[in-house]
Formats: structure tokens, sequence, C-alpha cells
């Protein structure tokens, strides 16, 4: 079957980065280091961190080479990925069950891919690239609503919380993200894992919470108000009609004696 998917873009757009100098980018330390080589037109062109690295008056730029000794080599190698074929290679494929049981299989998957979103989500936040991160809130959120072949959806579990919360600041969009997840979805099961709460993910959580409850009782609030107002206006509406219809039918009568013209001393006068 013939793909109905346009595939072209600009010509330079992906030419030119190819034909720019691979950088070499040492990931991690002792035995776990490991060294990738990747464009630098792909680095400059997403990455704030990068770009200011290879540009300025630093031994980095002279050597084409960057150290990252406090990165995972996993985590970036999930970047190059996203850098290079725009897709994120994040659902697991198979799992120890030795690690976990028949039952809880499908959680450790979900939390699998959960950690791993959330810990490239702090390195793309530390390399300054926006379009990555919007591209793992993206697929974070895709998790989200995937529904298991039980008819399960797994939310963020607070391990996944906890990397994202020590490896962002405040207003991260990463943290937004995870308190509107738990906000709308989250109940107290949410919060049985062994996992510590940090305290900045509890006042934010608490913050929503509150904010969602004082919402909803303003909102019965007016919708009370709503009511009663309309029910006034429908009133009135009904009085203005009836009064109406009654001055029309007096417009409209013609009068067969003087009684009806001048009153009840009208018959008085006319007798005498």
């Amino acid at each position: 079957m013939i793909s109905t998917k346009d595939v072209r873009v600009p010509a330079a757009s992906i030419a030119g980065a190819l034909q720019t100098t691979p950088i070499k980018i040492t990931v991690g330390t002792g035995d776990g280091q490991k060294a990738f080589f990747i464009h630098q037109g792909f680095l400059c062109k997403r990455s704030d961190f990068f770009k200011n690295a290879l540009n300025g008056p630093w031994l980095e730029s002279n050597e084409r080479s960057i150290n990252l000794p406090e990165d995972d080599p996993a985590t970036f190698l999930l970047y190059q990925e996203l850098l290079y074929t725009h897709v994120l290679p994040v659902k697991p494929a198979t799992l120890d069950m030795e690690a976990c049981n028949e039952d809880d299989y499908e959680k450790a998957c979900a939390d699998a891919e959960y950690i791993a979103l959330g810990q490239l989500y702090v390195l793309v936040e530390k390399l300054i690239d926006e379009q990555a991160k919007s591209s793992v809130l993206a697929a974070l959120l895709a998790r989200t609503k995937q529904v298991s072949a039980t008819g399960k959806t797994h939310y963020p579990g607070l391990n996944c919380v906890q990397i994202i919360y020590e490896g962002t600041p405040l207003g991260s969009p990463a943290r937004a993200t995870l308190i509107s997840i738990y906000n709308e979805h989250g109940d107290q099961s949410f919060l049985n894992d062994r996992y510590e709460i940090p305290k900045d993910f509890f006042y934010d959580l608490s913050y929503a919470v509150l904010g969602r409850t004082r919402k909803k009782d303003m909102d019965e609030v007016l919708s009370k108000k709503d009511f009663n107002f309309n029910l006034q206006l429908r009133l009135k509406d009904a009085e203005i009609r009836r009064k109406t219809c009654m001055i029309e039918n007096l417009e409209n009568r013609e009068p067969s004696s003087p009684d009806e013209i001048y009153g009840n001393y009208a018959g008085d006068y006319f007798d005498a």
C-alpha cells in the first residue's frame, strides 16, 4: 500500500545540517561513558546550550568537543534519536518478568516509559531545546491516554514526579503538566508509592485542588443565580404580555352603553 504522507521538506533544511562538522559529545563517566557524534547544524539549530558552547570563546568551541559527565548516555541517545528521526523509542519492548509479576506488568511498562520521558525532559531543559521539550510533553500526554489490554489507563507515578521536580525550575511546563494530570485524574492511590513526595509538588497540587474546589462552588452559586434571574425575567415577561393583551382587548372592543364609556355614574346622569 502506498503511503499518502508527504515527507518533502525544503532542500537546505536537512542537507545543510548534514554537511556541518560532527561534534563529539562525551556523556557520563567511568565504564558507562559513551561518545556521540552529532552534526553541529542539528545541535545549534535546536539547542541554545550547544549554540552558545560552540560559538563562543570557549574551549569546547575550539576543540569541537563537549563533555556532559553528569548526564546519562541512555537518555542522551533518546535525544539523538529525536534530533535525527523526530521519534522517541521509549515504549518498552520487554521487561524482566522477575521484577514484576503478571498483574502489575502493564503498570511496570508505563512506569518505565514515564521515567524515560521524565529523564529526557530534564536533559532537554538543561540543553535549552524548546522544541524537544514540547515533543517530550506531547509524548507524555499521549501515554496518559493509552488504554491497556485490560482496559486500564496508567498515569505518571511519584518516581516520574521526583525526576521532573528535581530537575526543573519553578514554572516549568513539565511541572504544570503533572499537576494537571494529578488534579484531573488523581486519587488517594496516586500517593501510595514508596517514593517521597517533593514539597513543591505537594504545594502545587494542593493549590490546584483547592482552586478547583473553589471554582466548583462558584460555578454552583452562579448557576443558581442565573436560574433565579432567568425565572424573574420569564415572570416579568409573562406579566407584560398579560397586561398588553388586556389593553389590546379594551382598545378593540366597541362600547354598547354609556356606562361602559363613562363608568357607573353615567347611568344615573342619563336616567335623570
